[in-house]
């Protein structure tokens, strides 16, 4: 069963990210490869099986992106961003673990609405948008220590396997990782 850790590990190391189309390099478990690669709504994929799916909020903030976030976003560093990070639960347990990362926050910017997201999922938004581009997805391994927020017992031994994609509104980037926690598998 997986618990909050009562400590907050900082030791991170940034994920490796490749193509989707090489996936093969990942050690993954293969029942993973369609989650990992499925454009669809993951939420509507998780409440097929999970019906009474969740979501708790880890942090919502706003805070400096993560070295390869700011890469693949294209902005310096030191941009704050407003970054939300939650599980996706199902009876109880960190099915997933979600970080949205949304630079240039302001009320110009179409997803400042998602401010009033609260405890909904992500997707029930995302799916609805109309004329919503997504980029291709990016995925890795990584242990869970190494997502911020993602506070777990024994996270240095709970592998995570992970996709992530951009979603553009206009000329506004929202940078989506989902990462598939290996224990809940």
């Amino acid at each position: 069963m997986l618990k909050p850790s009562r400590t907050h590990l900082t030791l991170r190391h940034e994920p490796h990210w490749i193509p989707a189309g090489l996936i093969h390099r990942l050690k993954s478990p293969r029942q993973l490869h369609d989650w990992l690669l499925d454009s669809s709504s993951l939420t509507a994929k998780i409440r097929i099986g999970c019906p009474e799916m969740d979501v708790r909020i880890l942090s919502e903030t706003y805070e400096k992106p993560l070295i390869s976030e700011a890469h693949h976003l294209k902005i310096p560093l030191s941009q704050k961003t407003w970054i939300r990070c939650v599980f996706l639960m199902c009876n109880g347990q960190p099915i997933v673990y979600a970080r949205t990362v949304i630079p240039y926050w302001k009320t110009g910017n179409p997803w400042y609405a998602l401010k009033h997201l609260g405890n909904r999922p992500l997707g029930e938004v995302l799916f609805q948008l109309p004329n919503l581009k997504r980029t291709p997805f990016q995925i890795t391994q990584t242990h869970a220590q190494n997502w911020p927020h993602l506070d777990l017992e024994d996270s240095k031994q709970i592998k995570t396997f992970a996709r992530k994609s951009t979603f553009i509104q206009g000329k506004y980037p929202l940078l989506l990782t989902e990462a598939f926690i290996e224990s809940s598998l």
